[in-house]
């Protein structure tokens, strides 16, 4: 098994990978400067990958650039692989963002339970508030009748 050909056969591999850094560069280059910067330097890296890999293979006569098209073994499986972490990368996503979404659910109908609970106690103690005025002022009625007949004897002395 001949490493050298191994590496070399993946430059199908780099090549989609320079690809996919460069989607990611635009998907973030205005948010965030340094990611930008940082996926345009792997942009540059993979593709300068890609065409050395392309033309060291060449060079040790693995292929030449009229076969090149047609991909080894190894290229296949460098291929397989990358899907296989795309696959992978792009579920983690799905799952992130549907946990994401269980939990602004999560945290609504927590909101919501909040909000009824502070309506239900705003209603006891307006509630209260009211049973109390209702007890002051039948106490003070209760008084004014009490306070009548002194103020009558009062008056009569």
């Amino acid at each position: 098994m001949d490493f050298t050909l191994i590496i070399l056969s993946q430059y199908p591999l780099f090549f989609l990978l320079s690809l996919a850094s460069l989607f990611k560069y635009l998907r973030v280059r205005k948010r965030s400067a340094v990611k930008s910067i940082a996926y345009v330097i792997l942009f540059g890296v993979l593709l300068a990958a890609c065409v050395a890999s392309i033309f060291l293979g060449v060079q040790m006569k693995y292929w030449s650039l009229a076969t090149l098209a047609v991909l080894n073994f190894w290229s296949w499986a460098g291929l397989i692989l990358l899907l296989l972490v795309f696959v992978l990368i792009i579920a983690h996503s799905i799952e992130a963002h549907l946990n994401r979404r269980k939990l602004e659910k999560a945290m609504k109908q927590a909101e919501k339970v909040k909000d009824a609970e502070v309506r239900r106690a705003r209603e006891e103690a307006a509630n209260e508030e009211r049973e109390r005025m209702q007890k002051e002022s039948s106490a003070e009625k209760a008084g004014e009748d009490e306070s009548l007949p002194t103020d009558v004897m009062k008056e009569l002395l």
